[in-house]
């Protein structure tokens, strides 16, 4: 609206002066060149005289500041929304943390991991997901029995699981390590 009216403007004020605003169609694609930088003072401008210099600079600058505005509208609008979109999701996600906690995490977490001599995720994500296609995508939900009786054990079981027992408590100290950190999984 403000671009067509600017451009009424510029053919009503200048049209009879410079030949870029002659007609109300000349001035709409004049100012679209304008738009995209191909000018800002028109070809016989510097012939104007008087008072019709003083409008012409006059529409060429509120004509940038409008441009300048709007332009500055609809970038700020696009980032605030792919800011907000980005808030909500990390909001959602359980995970997430603030970074000092993260930060300490990443650095406390293998420690603790190979004190415990726990096994690696991707062992027991391996272990997880071989039991979770023999159970089915409906049961999602497991005990802690549930989840012992996954685990591998005895001397074939691979490094760290033997730690991960019900019975010796290593496993109710892992998730509950582990829920720690992403309470609301649960």
């Amino acid at each position: 609206v403000l671009f067509l009216m600017l451009a009424f403007m510029a053919s009503w004020m200048l049209g009879g002066e410079v030949l870029a605003f002659m007609s109300y169609g000349e001035a709409v694609a004049s100012q679209g060149r304008m738009l995209f930088g191909e000018w800002i003072y028109a070809d016989n401008a510097d012939e104007l005289f008087g008072s019709m210099v003083v409008m012409y600079w006059i529409y060429a600058i509120t004509f940038m500041l409008v441009l300048f505005f709007s332009l500055l509208n609809f970038f700020l609008a696009i980032v605030l929304d792919a800011f907000v979109s980005v808030q909500e999701k990390m909001a959602e996600d359980p995970t997430e943390q603030n970074f000092l906690y993260d930060v300490l995490d990443a650095l406390h977490d293998p420690w603790v991991r190979r004190r415990a001599k726990w096994p690696t995720r991707n062992e027991i994500l391996t272990v997880l997901e071989e039991h979770l296609e023999e159970r089915g995508s409906e049961d999602r939900i497991w005990s802690l029995r549930d989840l012992a009786a996954v685990m591998p054990a005895g001397d074939g079981a691979p490094r760290g699981f033997d730690k991960l027992s019900l019975s010796g408590g290593g496993l109710q100290h892992y998730l509950t390590r582990y829920l720690g950190k992403c309470d609301k999984i649960c």
